[in-house]
């Protein structure tokens, strides 16, 4: 099976590209998934289910409580930024537990769509996105996470221009959010060769150097000319 993962900051264009890449292999006839791995994650199950029960909340609100406008920006406990936040020891503790049943839940869900006949899966965001989250991105934890989950075909890091990435999403996070997560994945890619770099550009531009890499990683035929990442 083929295993295309796309990683990168918000804003980088992974949901793209994501689409671009499955309609690709879609075309050279491969039975394609589009997997966002949040939706299969502990993570991601608890980031819902805090979600449902603000929404409960709002709705079983008195219609005689003041509205409370809300903000888009993702906050920390006690006003930390990101980079301070992901430090925390008790942060650490909860991620070096929750990551490798993340990873084991992962590789599950890659497993069963493989038994479903699935020849592709094109993954939006992978476990490269959990790691830069480490104070070590390159650690003991992010080699346990490597080694619990299937090594990607392919995979792709979007690169981007932290200022285009802020004037996108930055209404969502702390002003050190861009750049403290940028020195993370440029971290994690030094630690995994495999993670391919792609430099910013127009999207279709993006898109050719994209399908160049998967076509020459899973050995298809017809395979366009490499253009350089970076």
């Amino acid at each position: 099976m083929i295993l295309v993962t796309f990683s990168g900051l918000d804003g980088s264009g992974k949901s793209t590209q994501v689409d671009y890449a499955g309609a690709t292999l879609e075309a050279r006839g491969y039975r394609v998934y589009r997997l966002r791995t949040l939706l299969t994650s502990v993570t991601g199950a608890a980031t819902l289910i805090r979600e449902v029960r603000k929404t409960r909340r709002r709705r079983n609100a008195p219609a005689s409580a003041p509205v409370v406008p809300t903000s888009p920006q993702r906050t920390y406990a006690g006003g930390r930024s990101y980079d301070q936040d992901r430090r925390r020891r008790f942060v650490q503790l909860r991620r070096s537990c929750v990551y490798p049943l993340d990873c084991l839940a992962l590789t599950a869900w890659l497993g069963w769509l493989r038994i479903r006949g699935y020849q592709a899966v094109v993954c939006d965001r992978y476990i490269y996105d959990k790691m830069v989250n480490l104070p070590r991105p390159d650690g003991l934890l992010a080699r346990i996470m490597r080694w619990l989950t299937p090594t990607p075909t392919c995979a792709v890091y979007l690169d981007v221009d932290l200022e285009a990435a802020e004037q996108r999403r930055g209404h969502e996070h702390t002003p050190d959010y861009f750049r403290t997560k940028a020195e993370a994945y440029n971290r994690v890619c030094s630690a995994n060769p495999k993670l391919h770099p792609i430099a910013p550009s127009t999207i279709e531009e993006t898109r050719r150097r994209i399908e160049a890499a998967i076509f020459a990683n899973a050995g298809l035929p017809d395979a366009p000319a490499v253009a350089h990442a970076r």
